[in-house]
């Protein structure tokens, strides 16, 4: 099923369009999700910022007796889970909390297939693309190209 419309998500997601944003559009993402990881009850295991190639912080949290992670992308206020087994979620816990901040990508939504048409790619993030051929959404998003 189709979930995702045509430029859905905005240029430059990749990290690797020309016009390259430099730090993330909101002032402390760390602080923000501290403070809705306080709310939901979850307990941060780590914190692990973007380090080349990664173009997204990456939160180890356990909330009740499971452990997940939480991607928040380097530029844009988009967030997204993992569990254990490194498939997407949705962690509807802590995603009430975060979503007046960021917007919690679901499951459904990471786990659809790529198709060019729901990006707003320049050229450049196109070549990134079509060489590392990503099979999901999530994978473009929450990338680590060099």
């Amino acid at each position: 099923m189709e979930i995702l419309s045509t430029g859905f998500f905005p240029k430059n997601i990749t990290g690797f369009g020309k016009e390259v944003k430099q730090g993330h559009i909101l002032k402390e993402p760390k602080t923000l999700f501290y403070q809705a990881a306080r709310e939901a009850q979850a307990e941060i295991i780590s914190w692990k910022p973007p380090t080349y190639p990664k173009n997204f912080y990456e939160v180890l949290f356990v909330l009740g007796k499971e452990q997940f992670s939480c991607f928040i992308h380097e530029y844009y206020a988009y967030a997204g889970f993992q569990n254990k087994q490194g498939e997407y979620v949705d962690c509807e816990q802590l995603s009430v909390v975060l979503s007046p901040t960021f917007i919690c990508l679901t499951a459904e939504m990471l786990e659809e297939q790529f198709q060019a048409a729901y990006f707003s790619f320049d050229e450049q993030e196109q070549s990134q693309c079509t060489y590392w051929q990503p099979e999901k959404v999530g994978e473009v998003i929450f990338n680590c190209w060099d």
